[in-house]
């Protein structure tokens, strides 16, 4: 085992089988992507976990890791499929707004994107 501290988690994710972390989101959405399981601690719970608890967790999320990482594959492609969505939605409204600027300016052009 090996413990890194860094903020550039994309150097080191490709190294790791498992990120143990105190922090929120942005770890965590980052392994997401990199298909590495997590487990995460509150500074409050790192208090109440022993070395034997913690060690019945890593090998845990170690066993399901193709469960895992199958978990957060499906994560990802969800959020891909969901920002094309909202890409598609974003460019709708934008060609509405542009039609609607030309109809009410009276733009020489504006029978065209009618």
């Amino acid at each position: 085992m090996e413990l890194f501290r860094t903020l550039n988690l994309n150097t080191i994710l490709p190294l790791c089988d498992l990120a143990l972390t105190d922090s929120y989101s942005d770890v965590w959405l980052d392994c997401t992507f990199a298909q590495i399981p997590v487990l995460r601690y509150s500074p409050k719970n790192m208090i109440n976990i022993t070395p034997m608890k913690l060690e019945q967790q890593i090998e845990y999320a170690l066993q399901n890791k193709i469960t895992l990482t199958q978990k957060a594959k499906e994560l990802c492609d969800f959020f891909e499929r969901k920002n094309r969505e909202i890409n598609k939605i974003a460019d709708m409204l934008i060609e509405r707004a542009e039609r609607n600027r030309y109809n009410s300016c009276g733009h020489p052009a504006a029978h065209l994107l009618k």
